[in-house]
């Protein structure tokens, strides 16, 4: 999540803590936020809840700009098929050596086109993700004040 470190107690610095109080000393860890409502850390600088809200409206907005791109992908296996059985033939009439040897091209080429388009998805998704941030110039502001102003 957006801005959220390990819990971590803030009279005797113990990491890792969970629950409203420190399991080492017993000091009070959570108090209710005036914002949402929720039980959430002292001394935050942005409400955890509206900071799970931006995280989720982000991944929303890439899974939303991701599905454009699988019609990409799924035309590149398309195109594989129809290449493959152009080449189908080719196996009919073709020695076992000779029939090895066409599909292990055609594998190799699938490998090819599949790593390409894995690349091609995240690529994608770091565009949408810059755009999402470029639309939602106030959650830029949000997050760096979550960060401590960075």
């Amino acid at each position: 999540m957006i801005g959220r470190s390990a819990m971590k107690c803030t009279k005797c610095e113990s990491e890792n803590q969970q629950g409203k109080f420190c399991s080492n000393c017993g000091t009070k860890l959570k108090e209710k936020c005036p914002e949402c409502g929720q039980m959430e850390l002292i001394g935050r600088l942005v409400c955890e809840t509206k900071l799970q809200k931006i995280d989720d409206l982000k991944w929303d907005y890439i899974i939303k700009e991701r599905k454009m791109w699988r019609f990409v992908l799924l035309s590149g296996l398309i195109g594989l098929i129809i290449i493959f059985g152009c080449i189908s033939p080719i196996f009919l009439s073709a020695s076992f050596l000779e029939a090895s040897g066409i599909f292990l091209f055609c594998f190799c080429l699938s490998i090819l086109i599949g790593h390409k388009c894995i690349k091609f998805q995240k690529q994608a998704e770091k565009i949408a993700e810059k755009e999402f941030w470029q639309k939602h110039p106030d959650y830029v502001e949000i997050i760096k004040k979550a960060k401590g102003g960075k």
